[in-house]
């Protein structure tokens, strides 16, 4: 599930048009085509109590149909939730879903996201971007959601640590503007989700092991760059995300972070979320998607 450390996220809600997405049953899961029923069990029952009020969350504007059934998430490997054998399986999205089916039941929800799904081709040339796994995915010809969550990831920022968050900062925001225009030539509305904070005190553990010692100060990148996101008008979900930085530093919190594989294979690299941290990330994704439903 982690094969990408250096990853995290980017989520837009994509709304309404021929999506290329099979069908799925109420209450379902998809990953890529396949149905995880056997996880739905235990996901669907997650104690979904105490879920962030929206009024705590820093208010995004996009908004959504209260009609809204079928949801796509797409994301990078914070999101992916394929787990290889041994390790526990990704609960943002299942707990999004348990959220939004106490709301509005028969919700469904598919979980598209790939590992180091990027937003430009900055780091690689032979990476996946967003844009071309979503014209994949509309491609197909299956039916159509009626909602995509995209979302914002800092790989583009964070492999690039000596060029300025406002130097990078243009080219993504008219990247994310031209995913979102291409969704609107195909009937399809967006909604973009910040990017998930990082604990910059565990990378710099993580690299400082084969490297001199940098403090690479991430937390203050990504912060930076949601900033950007909220002046940049773009229809965000929400701007920031609560509880995840409660000490008030500015860094989010590392317990959050601590022992996210399970299996030991990857260290912790503050990018990567533990369960705890998951629950944060999903607690705020439904709550925002409840706000922007209820916003209409």
């Amino acid at each position: 599930m982690r094969m990408f450390p250096t990853c995290a996220l980017l989520l837009a809600v994509v709304v309404g048009a021929s999506t290329g997405i099979a069908q799925a049953e109420p209450g379902a899961i998809h990953e890529g085509i396949t149905v995880a029923s056997s996880a739905l069990a235990v996901d669907r029952t997650a104690d979904t109590s105490g879920l962030v009020p929206p009024s705590r969350m820093s208010p995004g504007t996009a908004t959504l149909d209260p009609s809204t059934r079928r949801i796509v998430v797409v994301g990078d490997s914070i999101l992916f939730s394929r787990p290889t054998p041994g390790t526990r399986t990704n609960q943002i999205v299942p707990l999004t879903l348990a959220a939004l089916n106490s709301r509005s039941p028969g919700t469904t929800v598919s979980n598209r996201s790939l590992p180091g799904l990027s937003t430009l081709h900055l780091f690689d040339q032979r990476a996946t971007t967003v844009r071309q796994h979503l014209t994949r995915i509309l491609d197909t010809g299956d039916p159509s959601p009626d909602v995509v969550v995209v979302a914002v990831s800092s790989i583009d920022i964070n492999l690039f640590p000596d060029i300025p968050v406002t130097s990078l900062a243009p080219a993504l925001v008219n990247e994310l503007r031209a995913i979102e225009t291409m969704l609107a030539a195909r009937g399809v509305n967006t909604v973009f989700v910040p990017a998930f904070g990082i604990n910059s005190d565990l990378y710099n553990d993580m690299r400082n092991l084969s490297a001199p010692f940098r403090d690479y100060r991430f937390d203050e990148r990504v912060n930076t760059l949601n900033e950007l996101l909220r002046a940049s008008g773009l229809p965000m979900l929400f701007h920031r995300f609560a509880r995840l930085d409660q000490n008030g530093d500015g860094n989010a919190d590392r317990r959050y972070f601590i022992g996210f594989d399970s299996l030991g294979e990857w260290p912790d690299d503050g990018i990567h979320p533990n369960a705890l941290g998951e629950r944060v990330f999903g607690d705020n994704l439904a709550n925002g998607l409840i706000a922007a439903l209820e916003r209409r």
